[in-house]
């Protein structure tokens, strides 16, 4: 069985050192022109947020990846900060200067979802595992169910509710030289105009390009970091890489208020400092 990853020609490889360079600019040009628009806009945005947030939220046995080296630390959200790529919803260390990290703990309503969600990949018909897709070693991990509440979310199997912050950003505008070097280099228009537009914008399965290789956030991580700032604790979203309708679930841990939690659902090894995260304790779970 063959799979082919890429071909090129020699043309291809003279010029795609100059091309790298040209998409490299591109994206930081893009980030910061959409940035700028985004902060002058941000009590707007945080407004449309809060009113498109839902809540109480209460969960029962969602489950929780982690690798087994940190099974005495389930709900440790540190990864999400510490690595590059950071996760679909949060900024991990791409240029902490740049984009400040801020951390996810990511659920999921059922295990198979919640180990495709962690590796990437949902497995492959011809045979391929998640594991090698996601060209990781078959290492061991620990899934562990938890329990827990939060008192707002938001939740994009609503997209309707999101109208008023699309309205908002829908209005943002590149100016002619970024408009032309993305056409020049065939970039798609990256604005979000419509529910449809950010749904596909959020459901992306390649969301990993742009931290790895554009060293930007991605625009699912730019909607994470709007959904945090609002002080928002939370976001529901239908698992890309679930063929059975189930859910993911991103939790901020510094947003966590009130009675909000979330905590391991069974009896834990004596070795497991942390069995909940809330308000008081989310530190622990970060640093």
């Amino acid at each position: 069985m063959e799979h082919i990853f890429d071909t090129f020609t020699l043309e291809d490889l003279r010029r795609k050192p100059r091309i790298k360079d040209e998409v490299l600019q591109y994206a930081w040009e893009s980030y910061s022109v959409l940035q700028h628009q985004r902060s002058a806009a941000a009590e707007e945005i945080t407004g449309a947020l809060a009113s498109a947030a839902i809540g109480p939220f209460p969960f029962s046995r969602w489950m929780r990846i982690v690798d087994y080296q940190f099974t005495n630390h389930p709900l440790s959200a540190s990864g999400s900060v510490k690595s590059m790529t950071g996760g679909r919803f949060n900024i991990g260390d791409i240029d902490p200067p740049k984009f400040g990290p801020f951390p996810a703990l990511y659920l999921a309503s059922d295990r198979d979802t919640a180990l495709a969600e962690t590796l990437g990949q949902p497995g492959d018909p011809e045979g391929l595992s998640r594991n090698e897709l996601a060209l990781r070693s078959e290492r061991s991990f620990s899934c562990v169910a938890v329990n827990g509440a939060l008192e707002t979310v938001i939740d994009l199997s609503k997209m309707d509710r999101l109208r008023a912050f699309v309205d908002i950003i829908g209005q943002f505008k590149f100016p002619a030289p970024v408009r032309d070097k993305a056409k020049g280099l065939g970039i798609q228009d990256p604005i979000v105009s419509s529910e449809e537009d950010l749904g596909t914008a959020l459901s992306s399965t390649n969301w990993r390009v742009m931290p790895m290789q554009m060293d930007v956030p991605a625009a699912c991580q730019i909607f994470g970091q709007l959904v945090a700032r609002a002080g928002i604790e939370g976001i529901v979203f239908p698992a890309v890489r679930s063929a059975s309708g189930a859910s993911s679930l991103a939790v901020f841990p510094q947003n966590l208020q009130g009675d909000s939690f979330v905590e391991l659902a069974d009896t834990s090894p004596t070795a497991t400092k942390h069995v909940r995260l809330d308000a008081e304790t989310w530190r622990d779970f970060v640093y």
